[in-house]
């Protein structure tokens, strides 16, 4: 099927012209969207700017896109303006009103068996999230087919009850967990791990260290602090019982599945769930029902 695609790039100084693409977003009016993004912007932050901004659009994006992936049929420019609708039109006035640290290319048409394929195949060739850092590209991709069963599986809303990449604060301990689940309270947190690194010692040793953080949680609670463009700073607070995630990619070398083990003896040990990437969406489902119950 024919699609048309739009590479999204921040561009911290339109004077000097200088850009990094930072997602592609894919789809064809009353059929499937999708989008693609980067979840690291170390790369984007060295052409200067807040790169934050462009986070904060992604993220936007992504509540106004995600609703789509999974609908067909038409819908008017007008019902595109509301938060879970996007078209054509809506990216034209985007492309009109976004002239500083965000802009949209121009469309250009793609052949794919759906918008996800598509987004999925042009952000491997012309989205350079981490350079030389194969591992860290992998977990970003296990990472955004996460939040997209978040936000289309369980259907939580971004910055309402979906929170990525927060920091979680016990006593004088701080540290990052790739997504928090809730609204007023934190209903569930998650890890991803790659064990796909040259140098294991140092996954055993994030390992450690954020296992170390999640025992401190589970001694005395904590709270995550969460900011957002166009969204109140929050404080939600962390129980000690708190549902603790991860999804990992399967190791594949014996030296890989040593490692794992040994990670995964830890989490066992703080009631830590692990699940491969092909059950993430358990991770999803159980965050639907934890928010409903609260």
């Amino acid at each position: 099927m024919r699609y048309d695609y739009w590479l999204l790039r921040y561009v911290p100084n339109t004077v000097r012209g200088e850009f990094v693409n930072i997602g592609v977003l894919a789809g064809a009016d009353g059929h499937d969207w999708a989008l693609r993004r980067v979840f690291s912007f170390t790369r984007a932050s060295r052409l200067g700017g807040d790169a934050s901004l462009a986070s904060d659009w992604l993220n936007r994006l992504a509540e106004r896109v995600q609703p789509r992936s999974t609908m067909f049929g038409s819908f008017s420019p007008g019902e595109a303006l509301g938060i879970e609708g996007i078209s054509t039109y809506w990216i034209e006035r985007q492309q009109g009103f976004l002239n500083n640290a965000v802009q949209i290319a121009a469309p250009v048409p793609v052949e794919a068996e759906s918008a996800q394929k598509a987004a999925d195949m042009l952000f491997d060739v012309l989205v350079l999230e981490n350079p030389g850092k194969g591992p860290i590209r992998r977990k970003t991709r296990i990472m955004s087919d996460l939040q997209r069963e978040y936000l289309t599986e369980a259907r939580l809303k971004m910055h309402i009850d979906l929170r990525p990449r927060v920091k979680a604060i016990v006593g004088a301990q701080s540290g990052t967990f790739d997504f928090a689940v809730g609204q007023n309270q934190v209903r569930q947190l998650t890890q991803v791990w790659s064990f796909g690194l040259k140098d294991l010692d140092r996954v055993d040793q994030d390992v450690r260290a954020w296992s170390y953080l999640v025992g401190r949680i589970r001694d005395e609670g904590g709270r995550v602090t969460a900011t957002a463009v166009g969204h109140p700073k929050r404080v939600l607070e962390i129980s000690p019982d708190v549902p603790v995630r991860v999804v990992y990619e399967r190791p594949e070398t014996e030296s890989q599945k040593d490692h794992f083990r040994v990670a995964q003896d830890a989490w066992s040990k703080l009631g830590v769930a692990a699940f491969p990437t092909d059950q993430m969406g358990r991770v999803a489902s159980e965050a639907r029902r934890l928010v409903e119950a609260r």
